[in-house]
């Protein structure tokens, strides 16, 4: 494909722009992982938002491994089961962290073909994929004072191959897809207030992995992925207690983080496990406020770290870290931008909607 042509692509995937008709039509939100795919369904009925309905299907082992299809076949299986029994048939989906490339730069003030162009030029400067090879999307921050003639714009960069093979995949399940994002974008637009330009760390604390963004002024500026996630913790129980990990699991979610009393025990088994995951986040954490931007600015400081994910519900873990990090830690609330629960409560526990964030995020942007 020429160069200037890779990106032709690029609204299939990311911006598709149907007729208004088209974009009206009721779509979920379809976040998916190595162990499981989630959806969820918004509604909006005179300005007020709500939940229409939500659900999980478990993926085997090593049917999507690290973001990998590596058997279709069941994928597909289960996704035709959701489009069969939940109606799924427009969606807008997450494309996994691990797979992309995020990066910021100076765009000069042109018209949209232009700047498609202008950014395509300056992709092999920053990631490794030819643009032939890659398909983008990017988004402008709102402008600083200074600049004048350019904008600052965070591209963010997945490889085609990638995005063609879960395209296929649910087109032969029956989807139709509207949208695709990076992770790490819905799960901000759910747990950041619209328009809050302050800057936050989001932990997304998963079975196999922790995802760890910076958000400012409104966007996803920094994405990373590490291998520490709750299946750590979740082993060094079975050790401890020499008890299966459906047990372990039950053990985890029902125990204790804090280090007294009867609990001792436990604290000791997942401390060397949490230790591993604070230090992650603190060395982000360290690395985001050295770091000055291209221009010489010093780096917004963080306000707060923001918790989300099936393993962050264990007790005691946000004063844990919270006291380790030294800084303002807490559980994420994914109904900020939908609903107050002073006046409402969702059809969904406050614990399992930690793990919806980005389904909710991705159903939000249909609205």
């Amino acid at each position: 494909m020429h160069s200037r042509e890779a990106q032709i692509d690029e609204n299939l995937f990311f911006r598709m722009f149907p007729p208004p008709e088209y974009l009206r039509m009721p779509s979920f939100g379809v976040d998916i992982s190595d162990h499981s795919v989630r959806f969820i369904g918004l509604g909006e009925k005179r300005g007020k938002k709500f939940l229409k309905r939500f659900g999980q299907r478990n993926i085997p082992d090593g049917a999507l491994s690290y973001g990998d299809i590596k058997d279709r076949k069941t994928l597909a299986e289960i996704l035709k089961e959701l489009v069969q029994t939940e109606h799924l048939s427009f969606i807008r989906c997450s494309l996994p962290e691990e797979k992309a490339y995020l990066f910021k730069t100076d765009v000069p003030i042109l018209n949209a073909e232009e700047t498609r162009d202008n950014i395509a030029f300056q992709l092999e400067e920053n990631v490794p994929i030819k643009v032939a090879d890659a398909v983008f999307d990017y988004v402008f921050l709102p402008p600083h004072e200074e600049e004048g003639q350019s904008r600052e714009a965070v591209v963010s960069v997945f490889p085609k191959a990638m995005v063609d093979s879960y395209l296929s995949l649910y087109k032969e399940a029956g989807m139709t897809v509207l949208s695709f994002e990076m992770e790490a974008c819905p799960i901000a637009r759910a747990l950041v207030a619209k328009k809050d330009p302050s800057c936050y760390m989001i932990v997304d604390f998963g079975r196999q992995r922790t995802g760890l963004s910076i958000v400012e002024r409104g966007v996803v500026q920094f994405a990373s992925t590490v291998d520490v996630g709750g299946n750590i913790l979740t082993g060094a129980i079975q050790k401890q207690f020499n008890v299966s990990f459906d047990e372990a699991e039950q053990i985890k979610h029902e125990g204790t983080f804090v280090g007294h009393g009867v609990h001792r025990e436990f604290f000791s088994t997942l401390m060397n496990s949490i230790s591993a995951l604070s230090d992650e986040i603190n060395k982000h954490y360290v690395y985001w406020h050295t770091h000055p931007d291209k221009k010489g600015r010093k780096p917004t400081p963080i306000r707060k770290i923001i918790l989300c994910g099936g393993d962050v519900n264990l007790s005691g873990l946000v004063e844990h870290l919270s006291l380790i990090l030294k800084t303002r830690v807490e559980l994420g609330n994914v109904w900020l931008n939908i609903l107050s629960l002073d006046q409402e409560l969702p059809a969904m526990p406050f614990s399992t909607s930690l793990s919806y964030a980005a389904a909710i995020g991705l159903s939000l942007r249909g609205l």
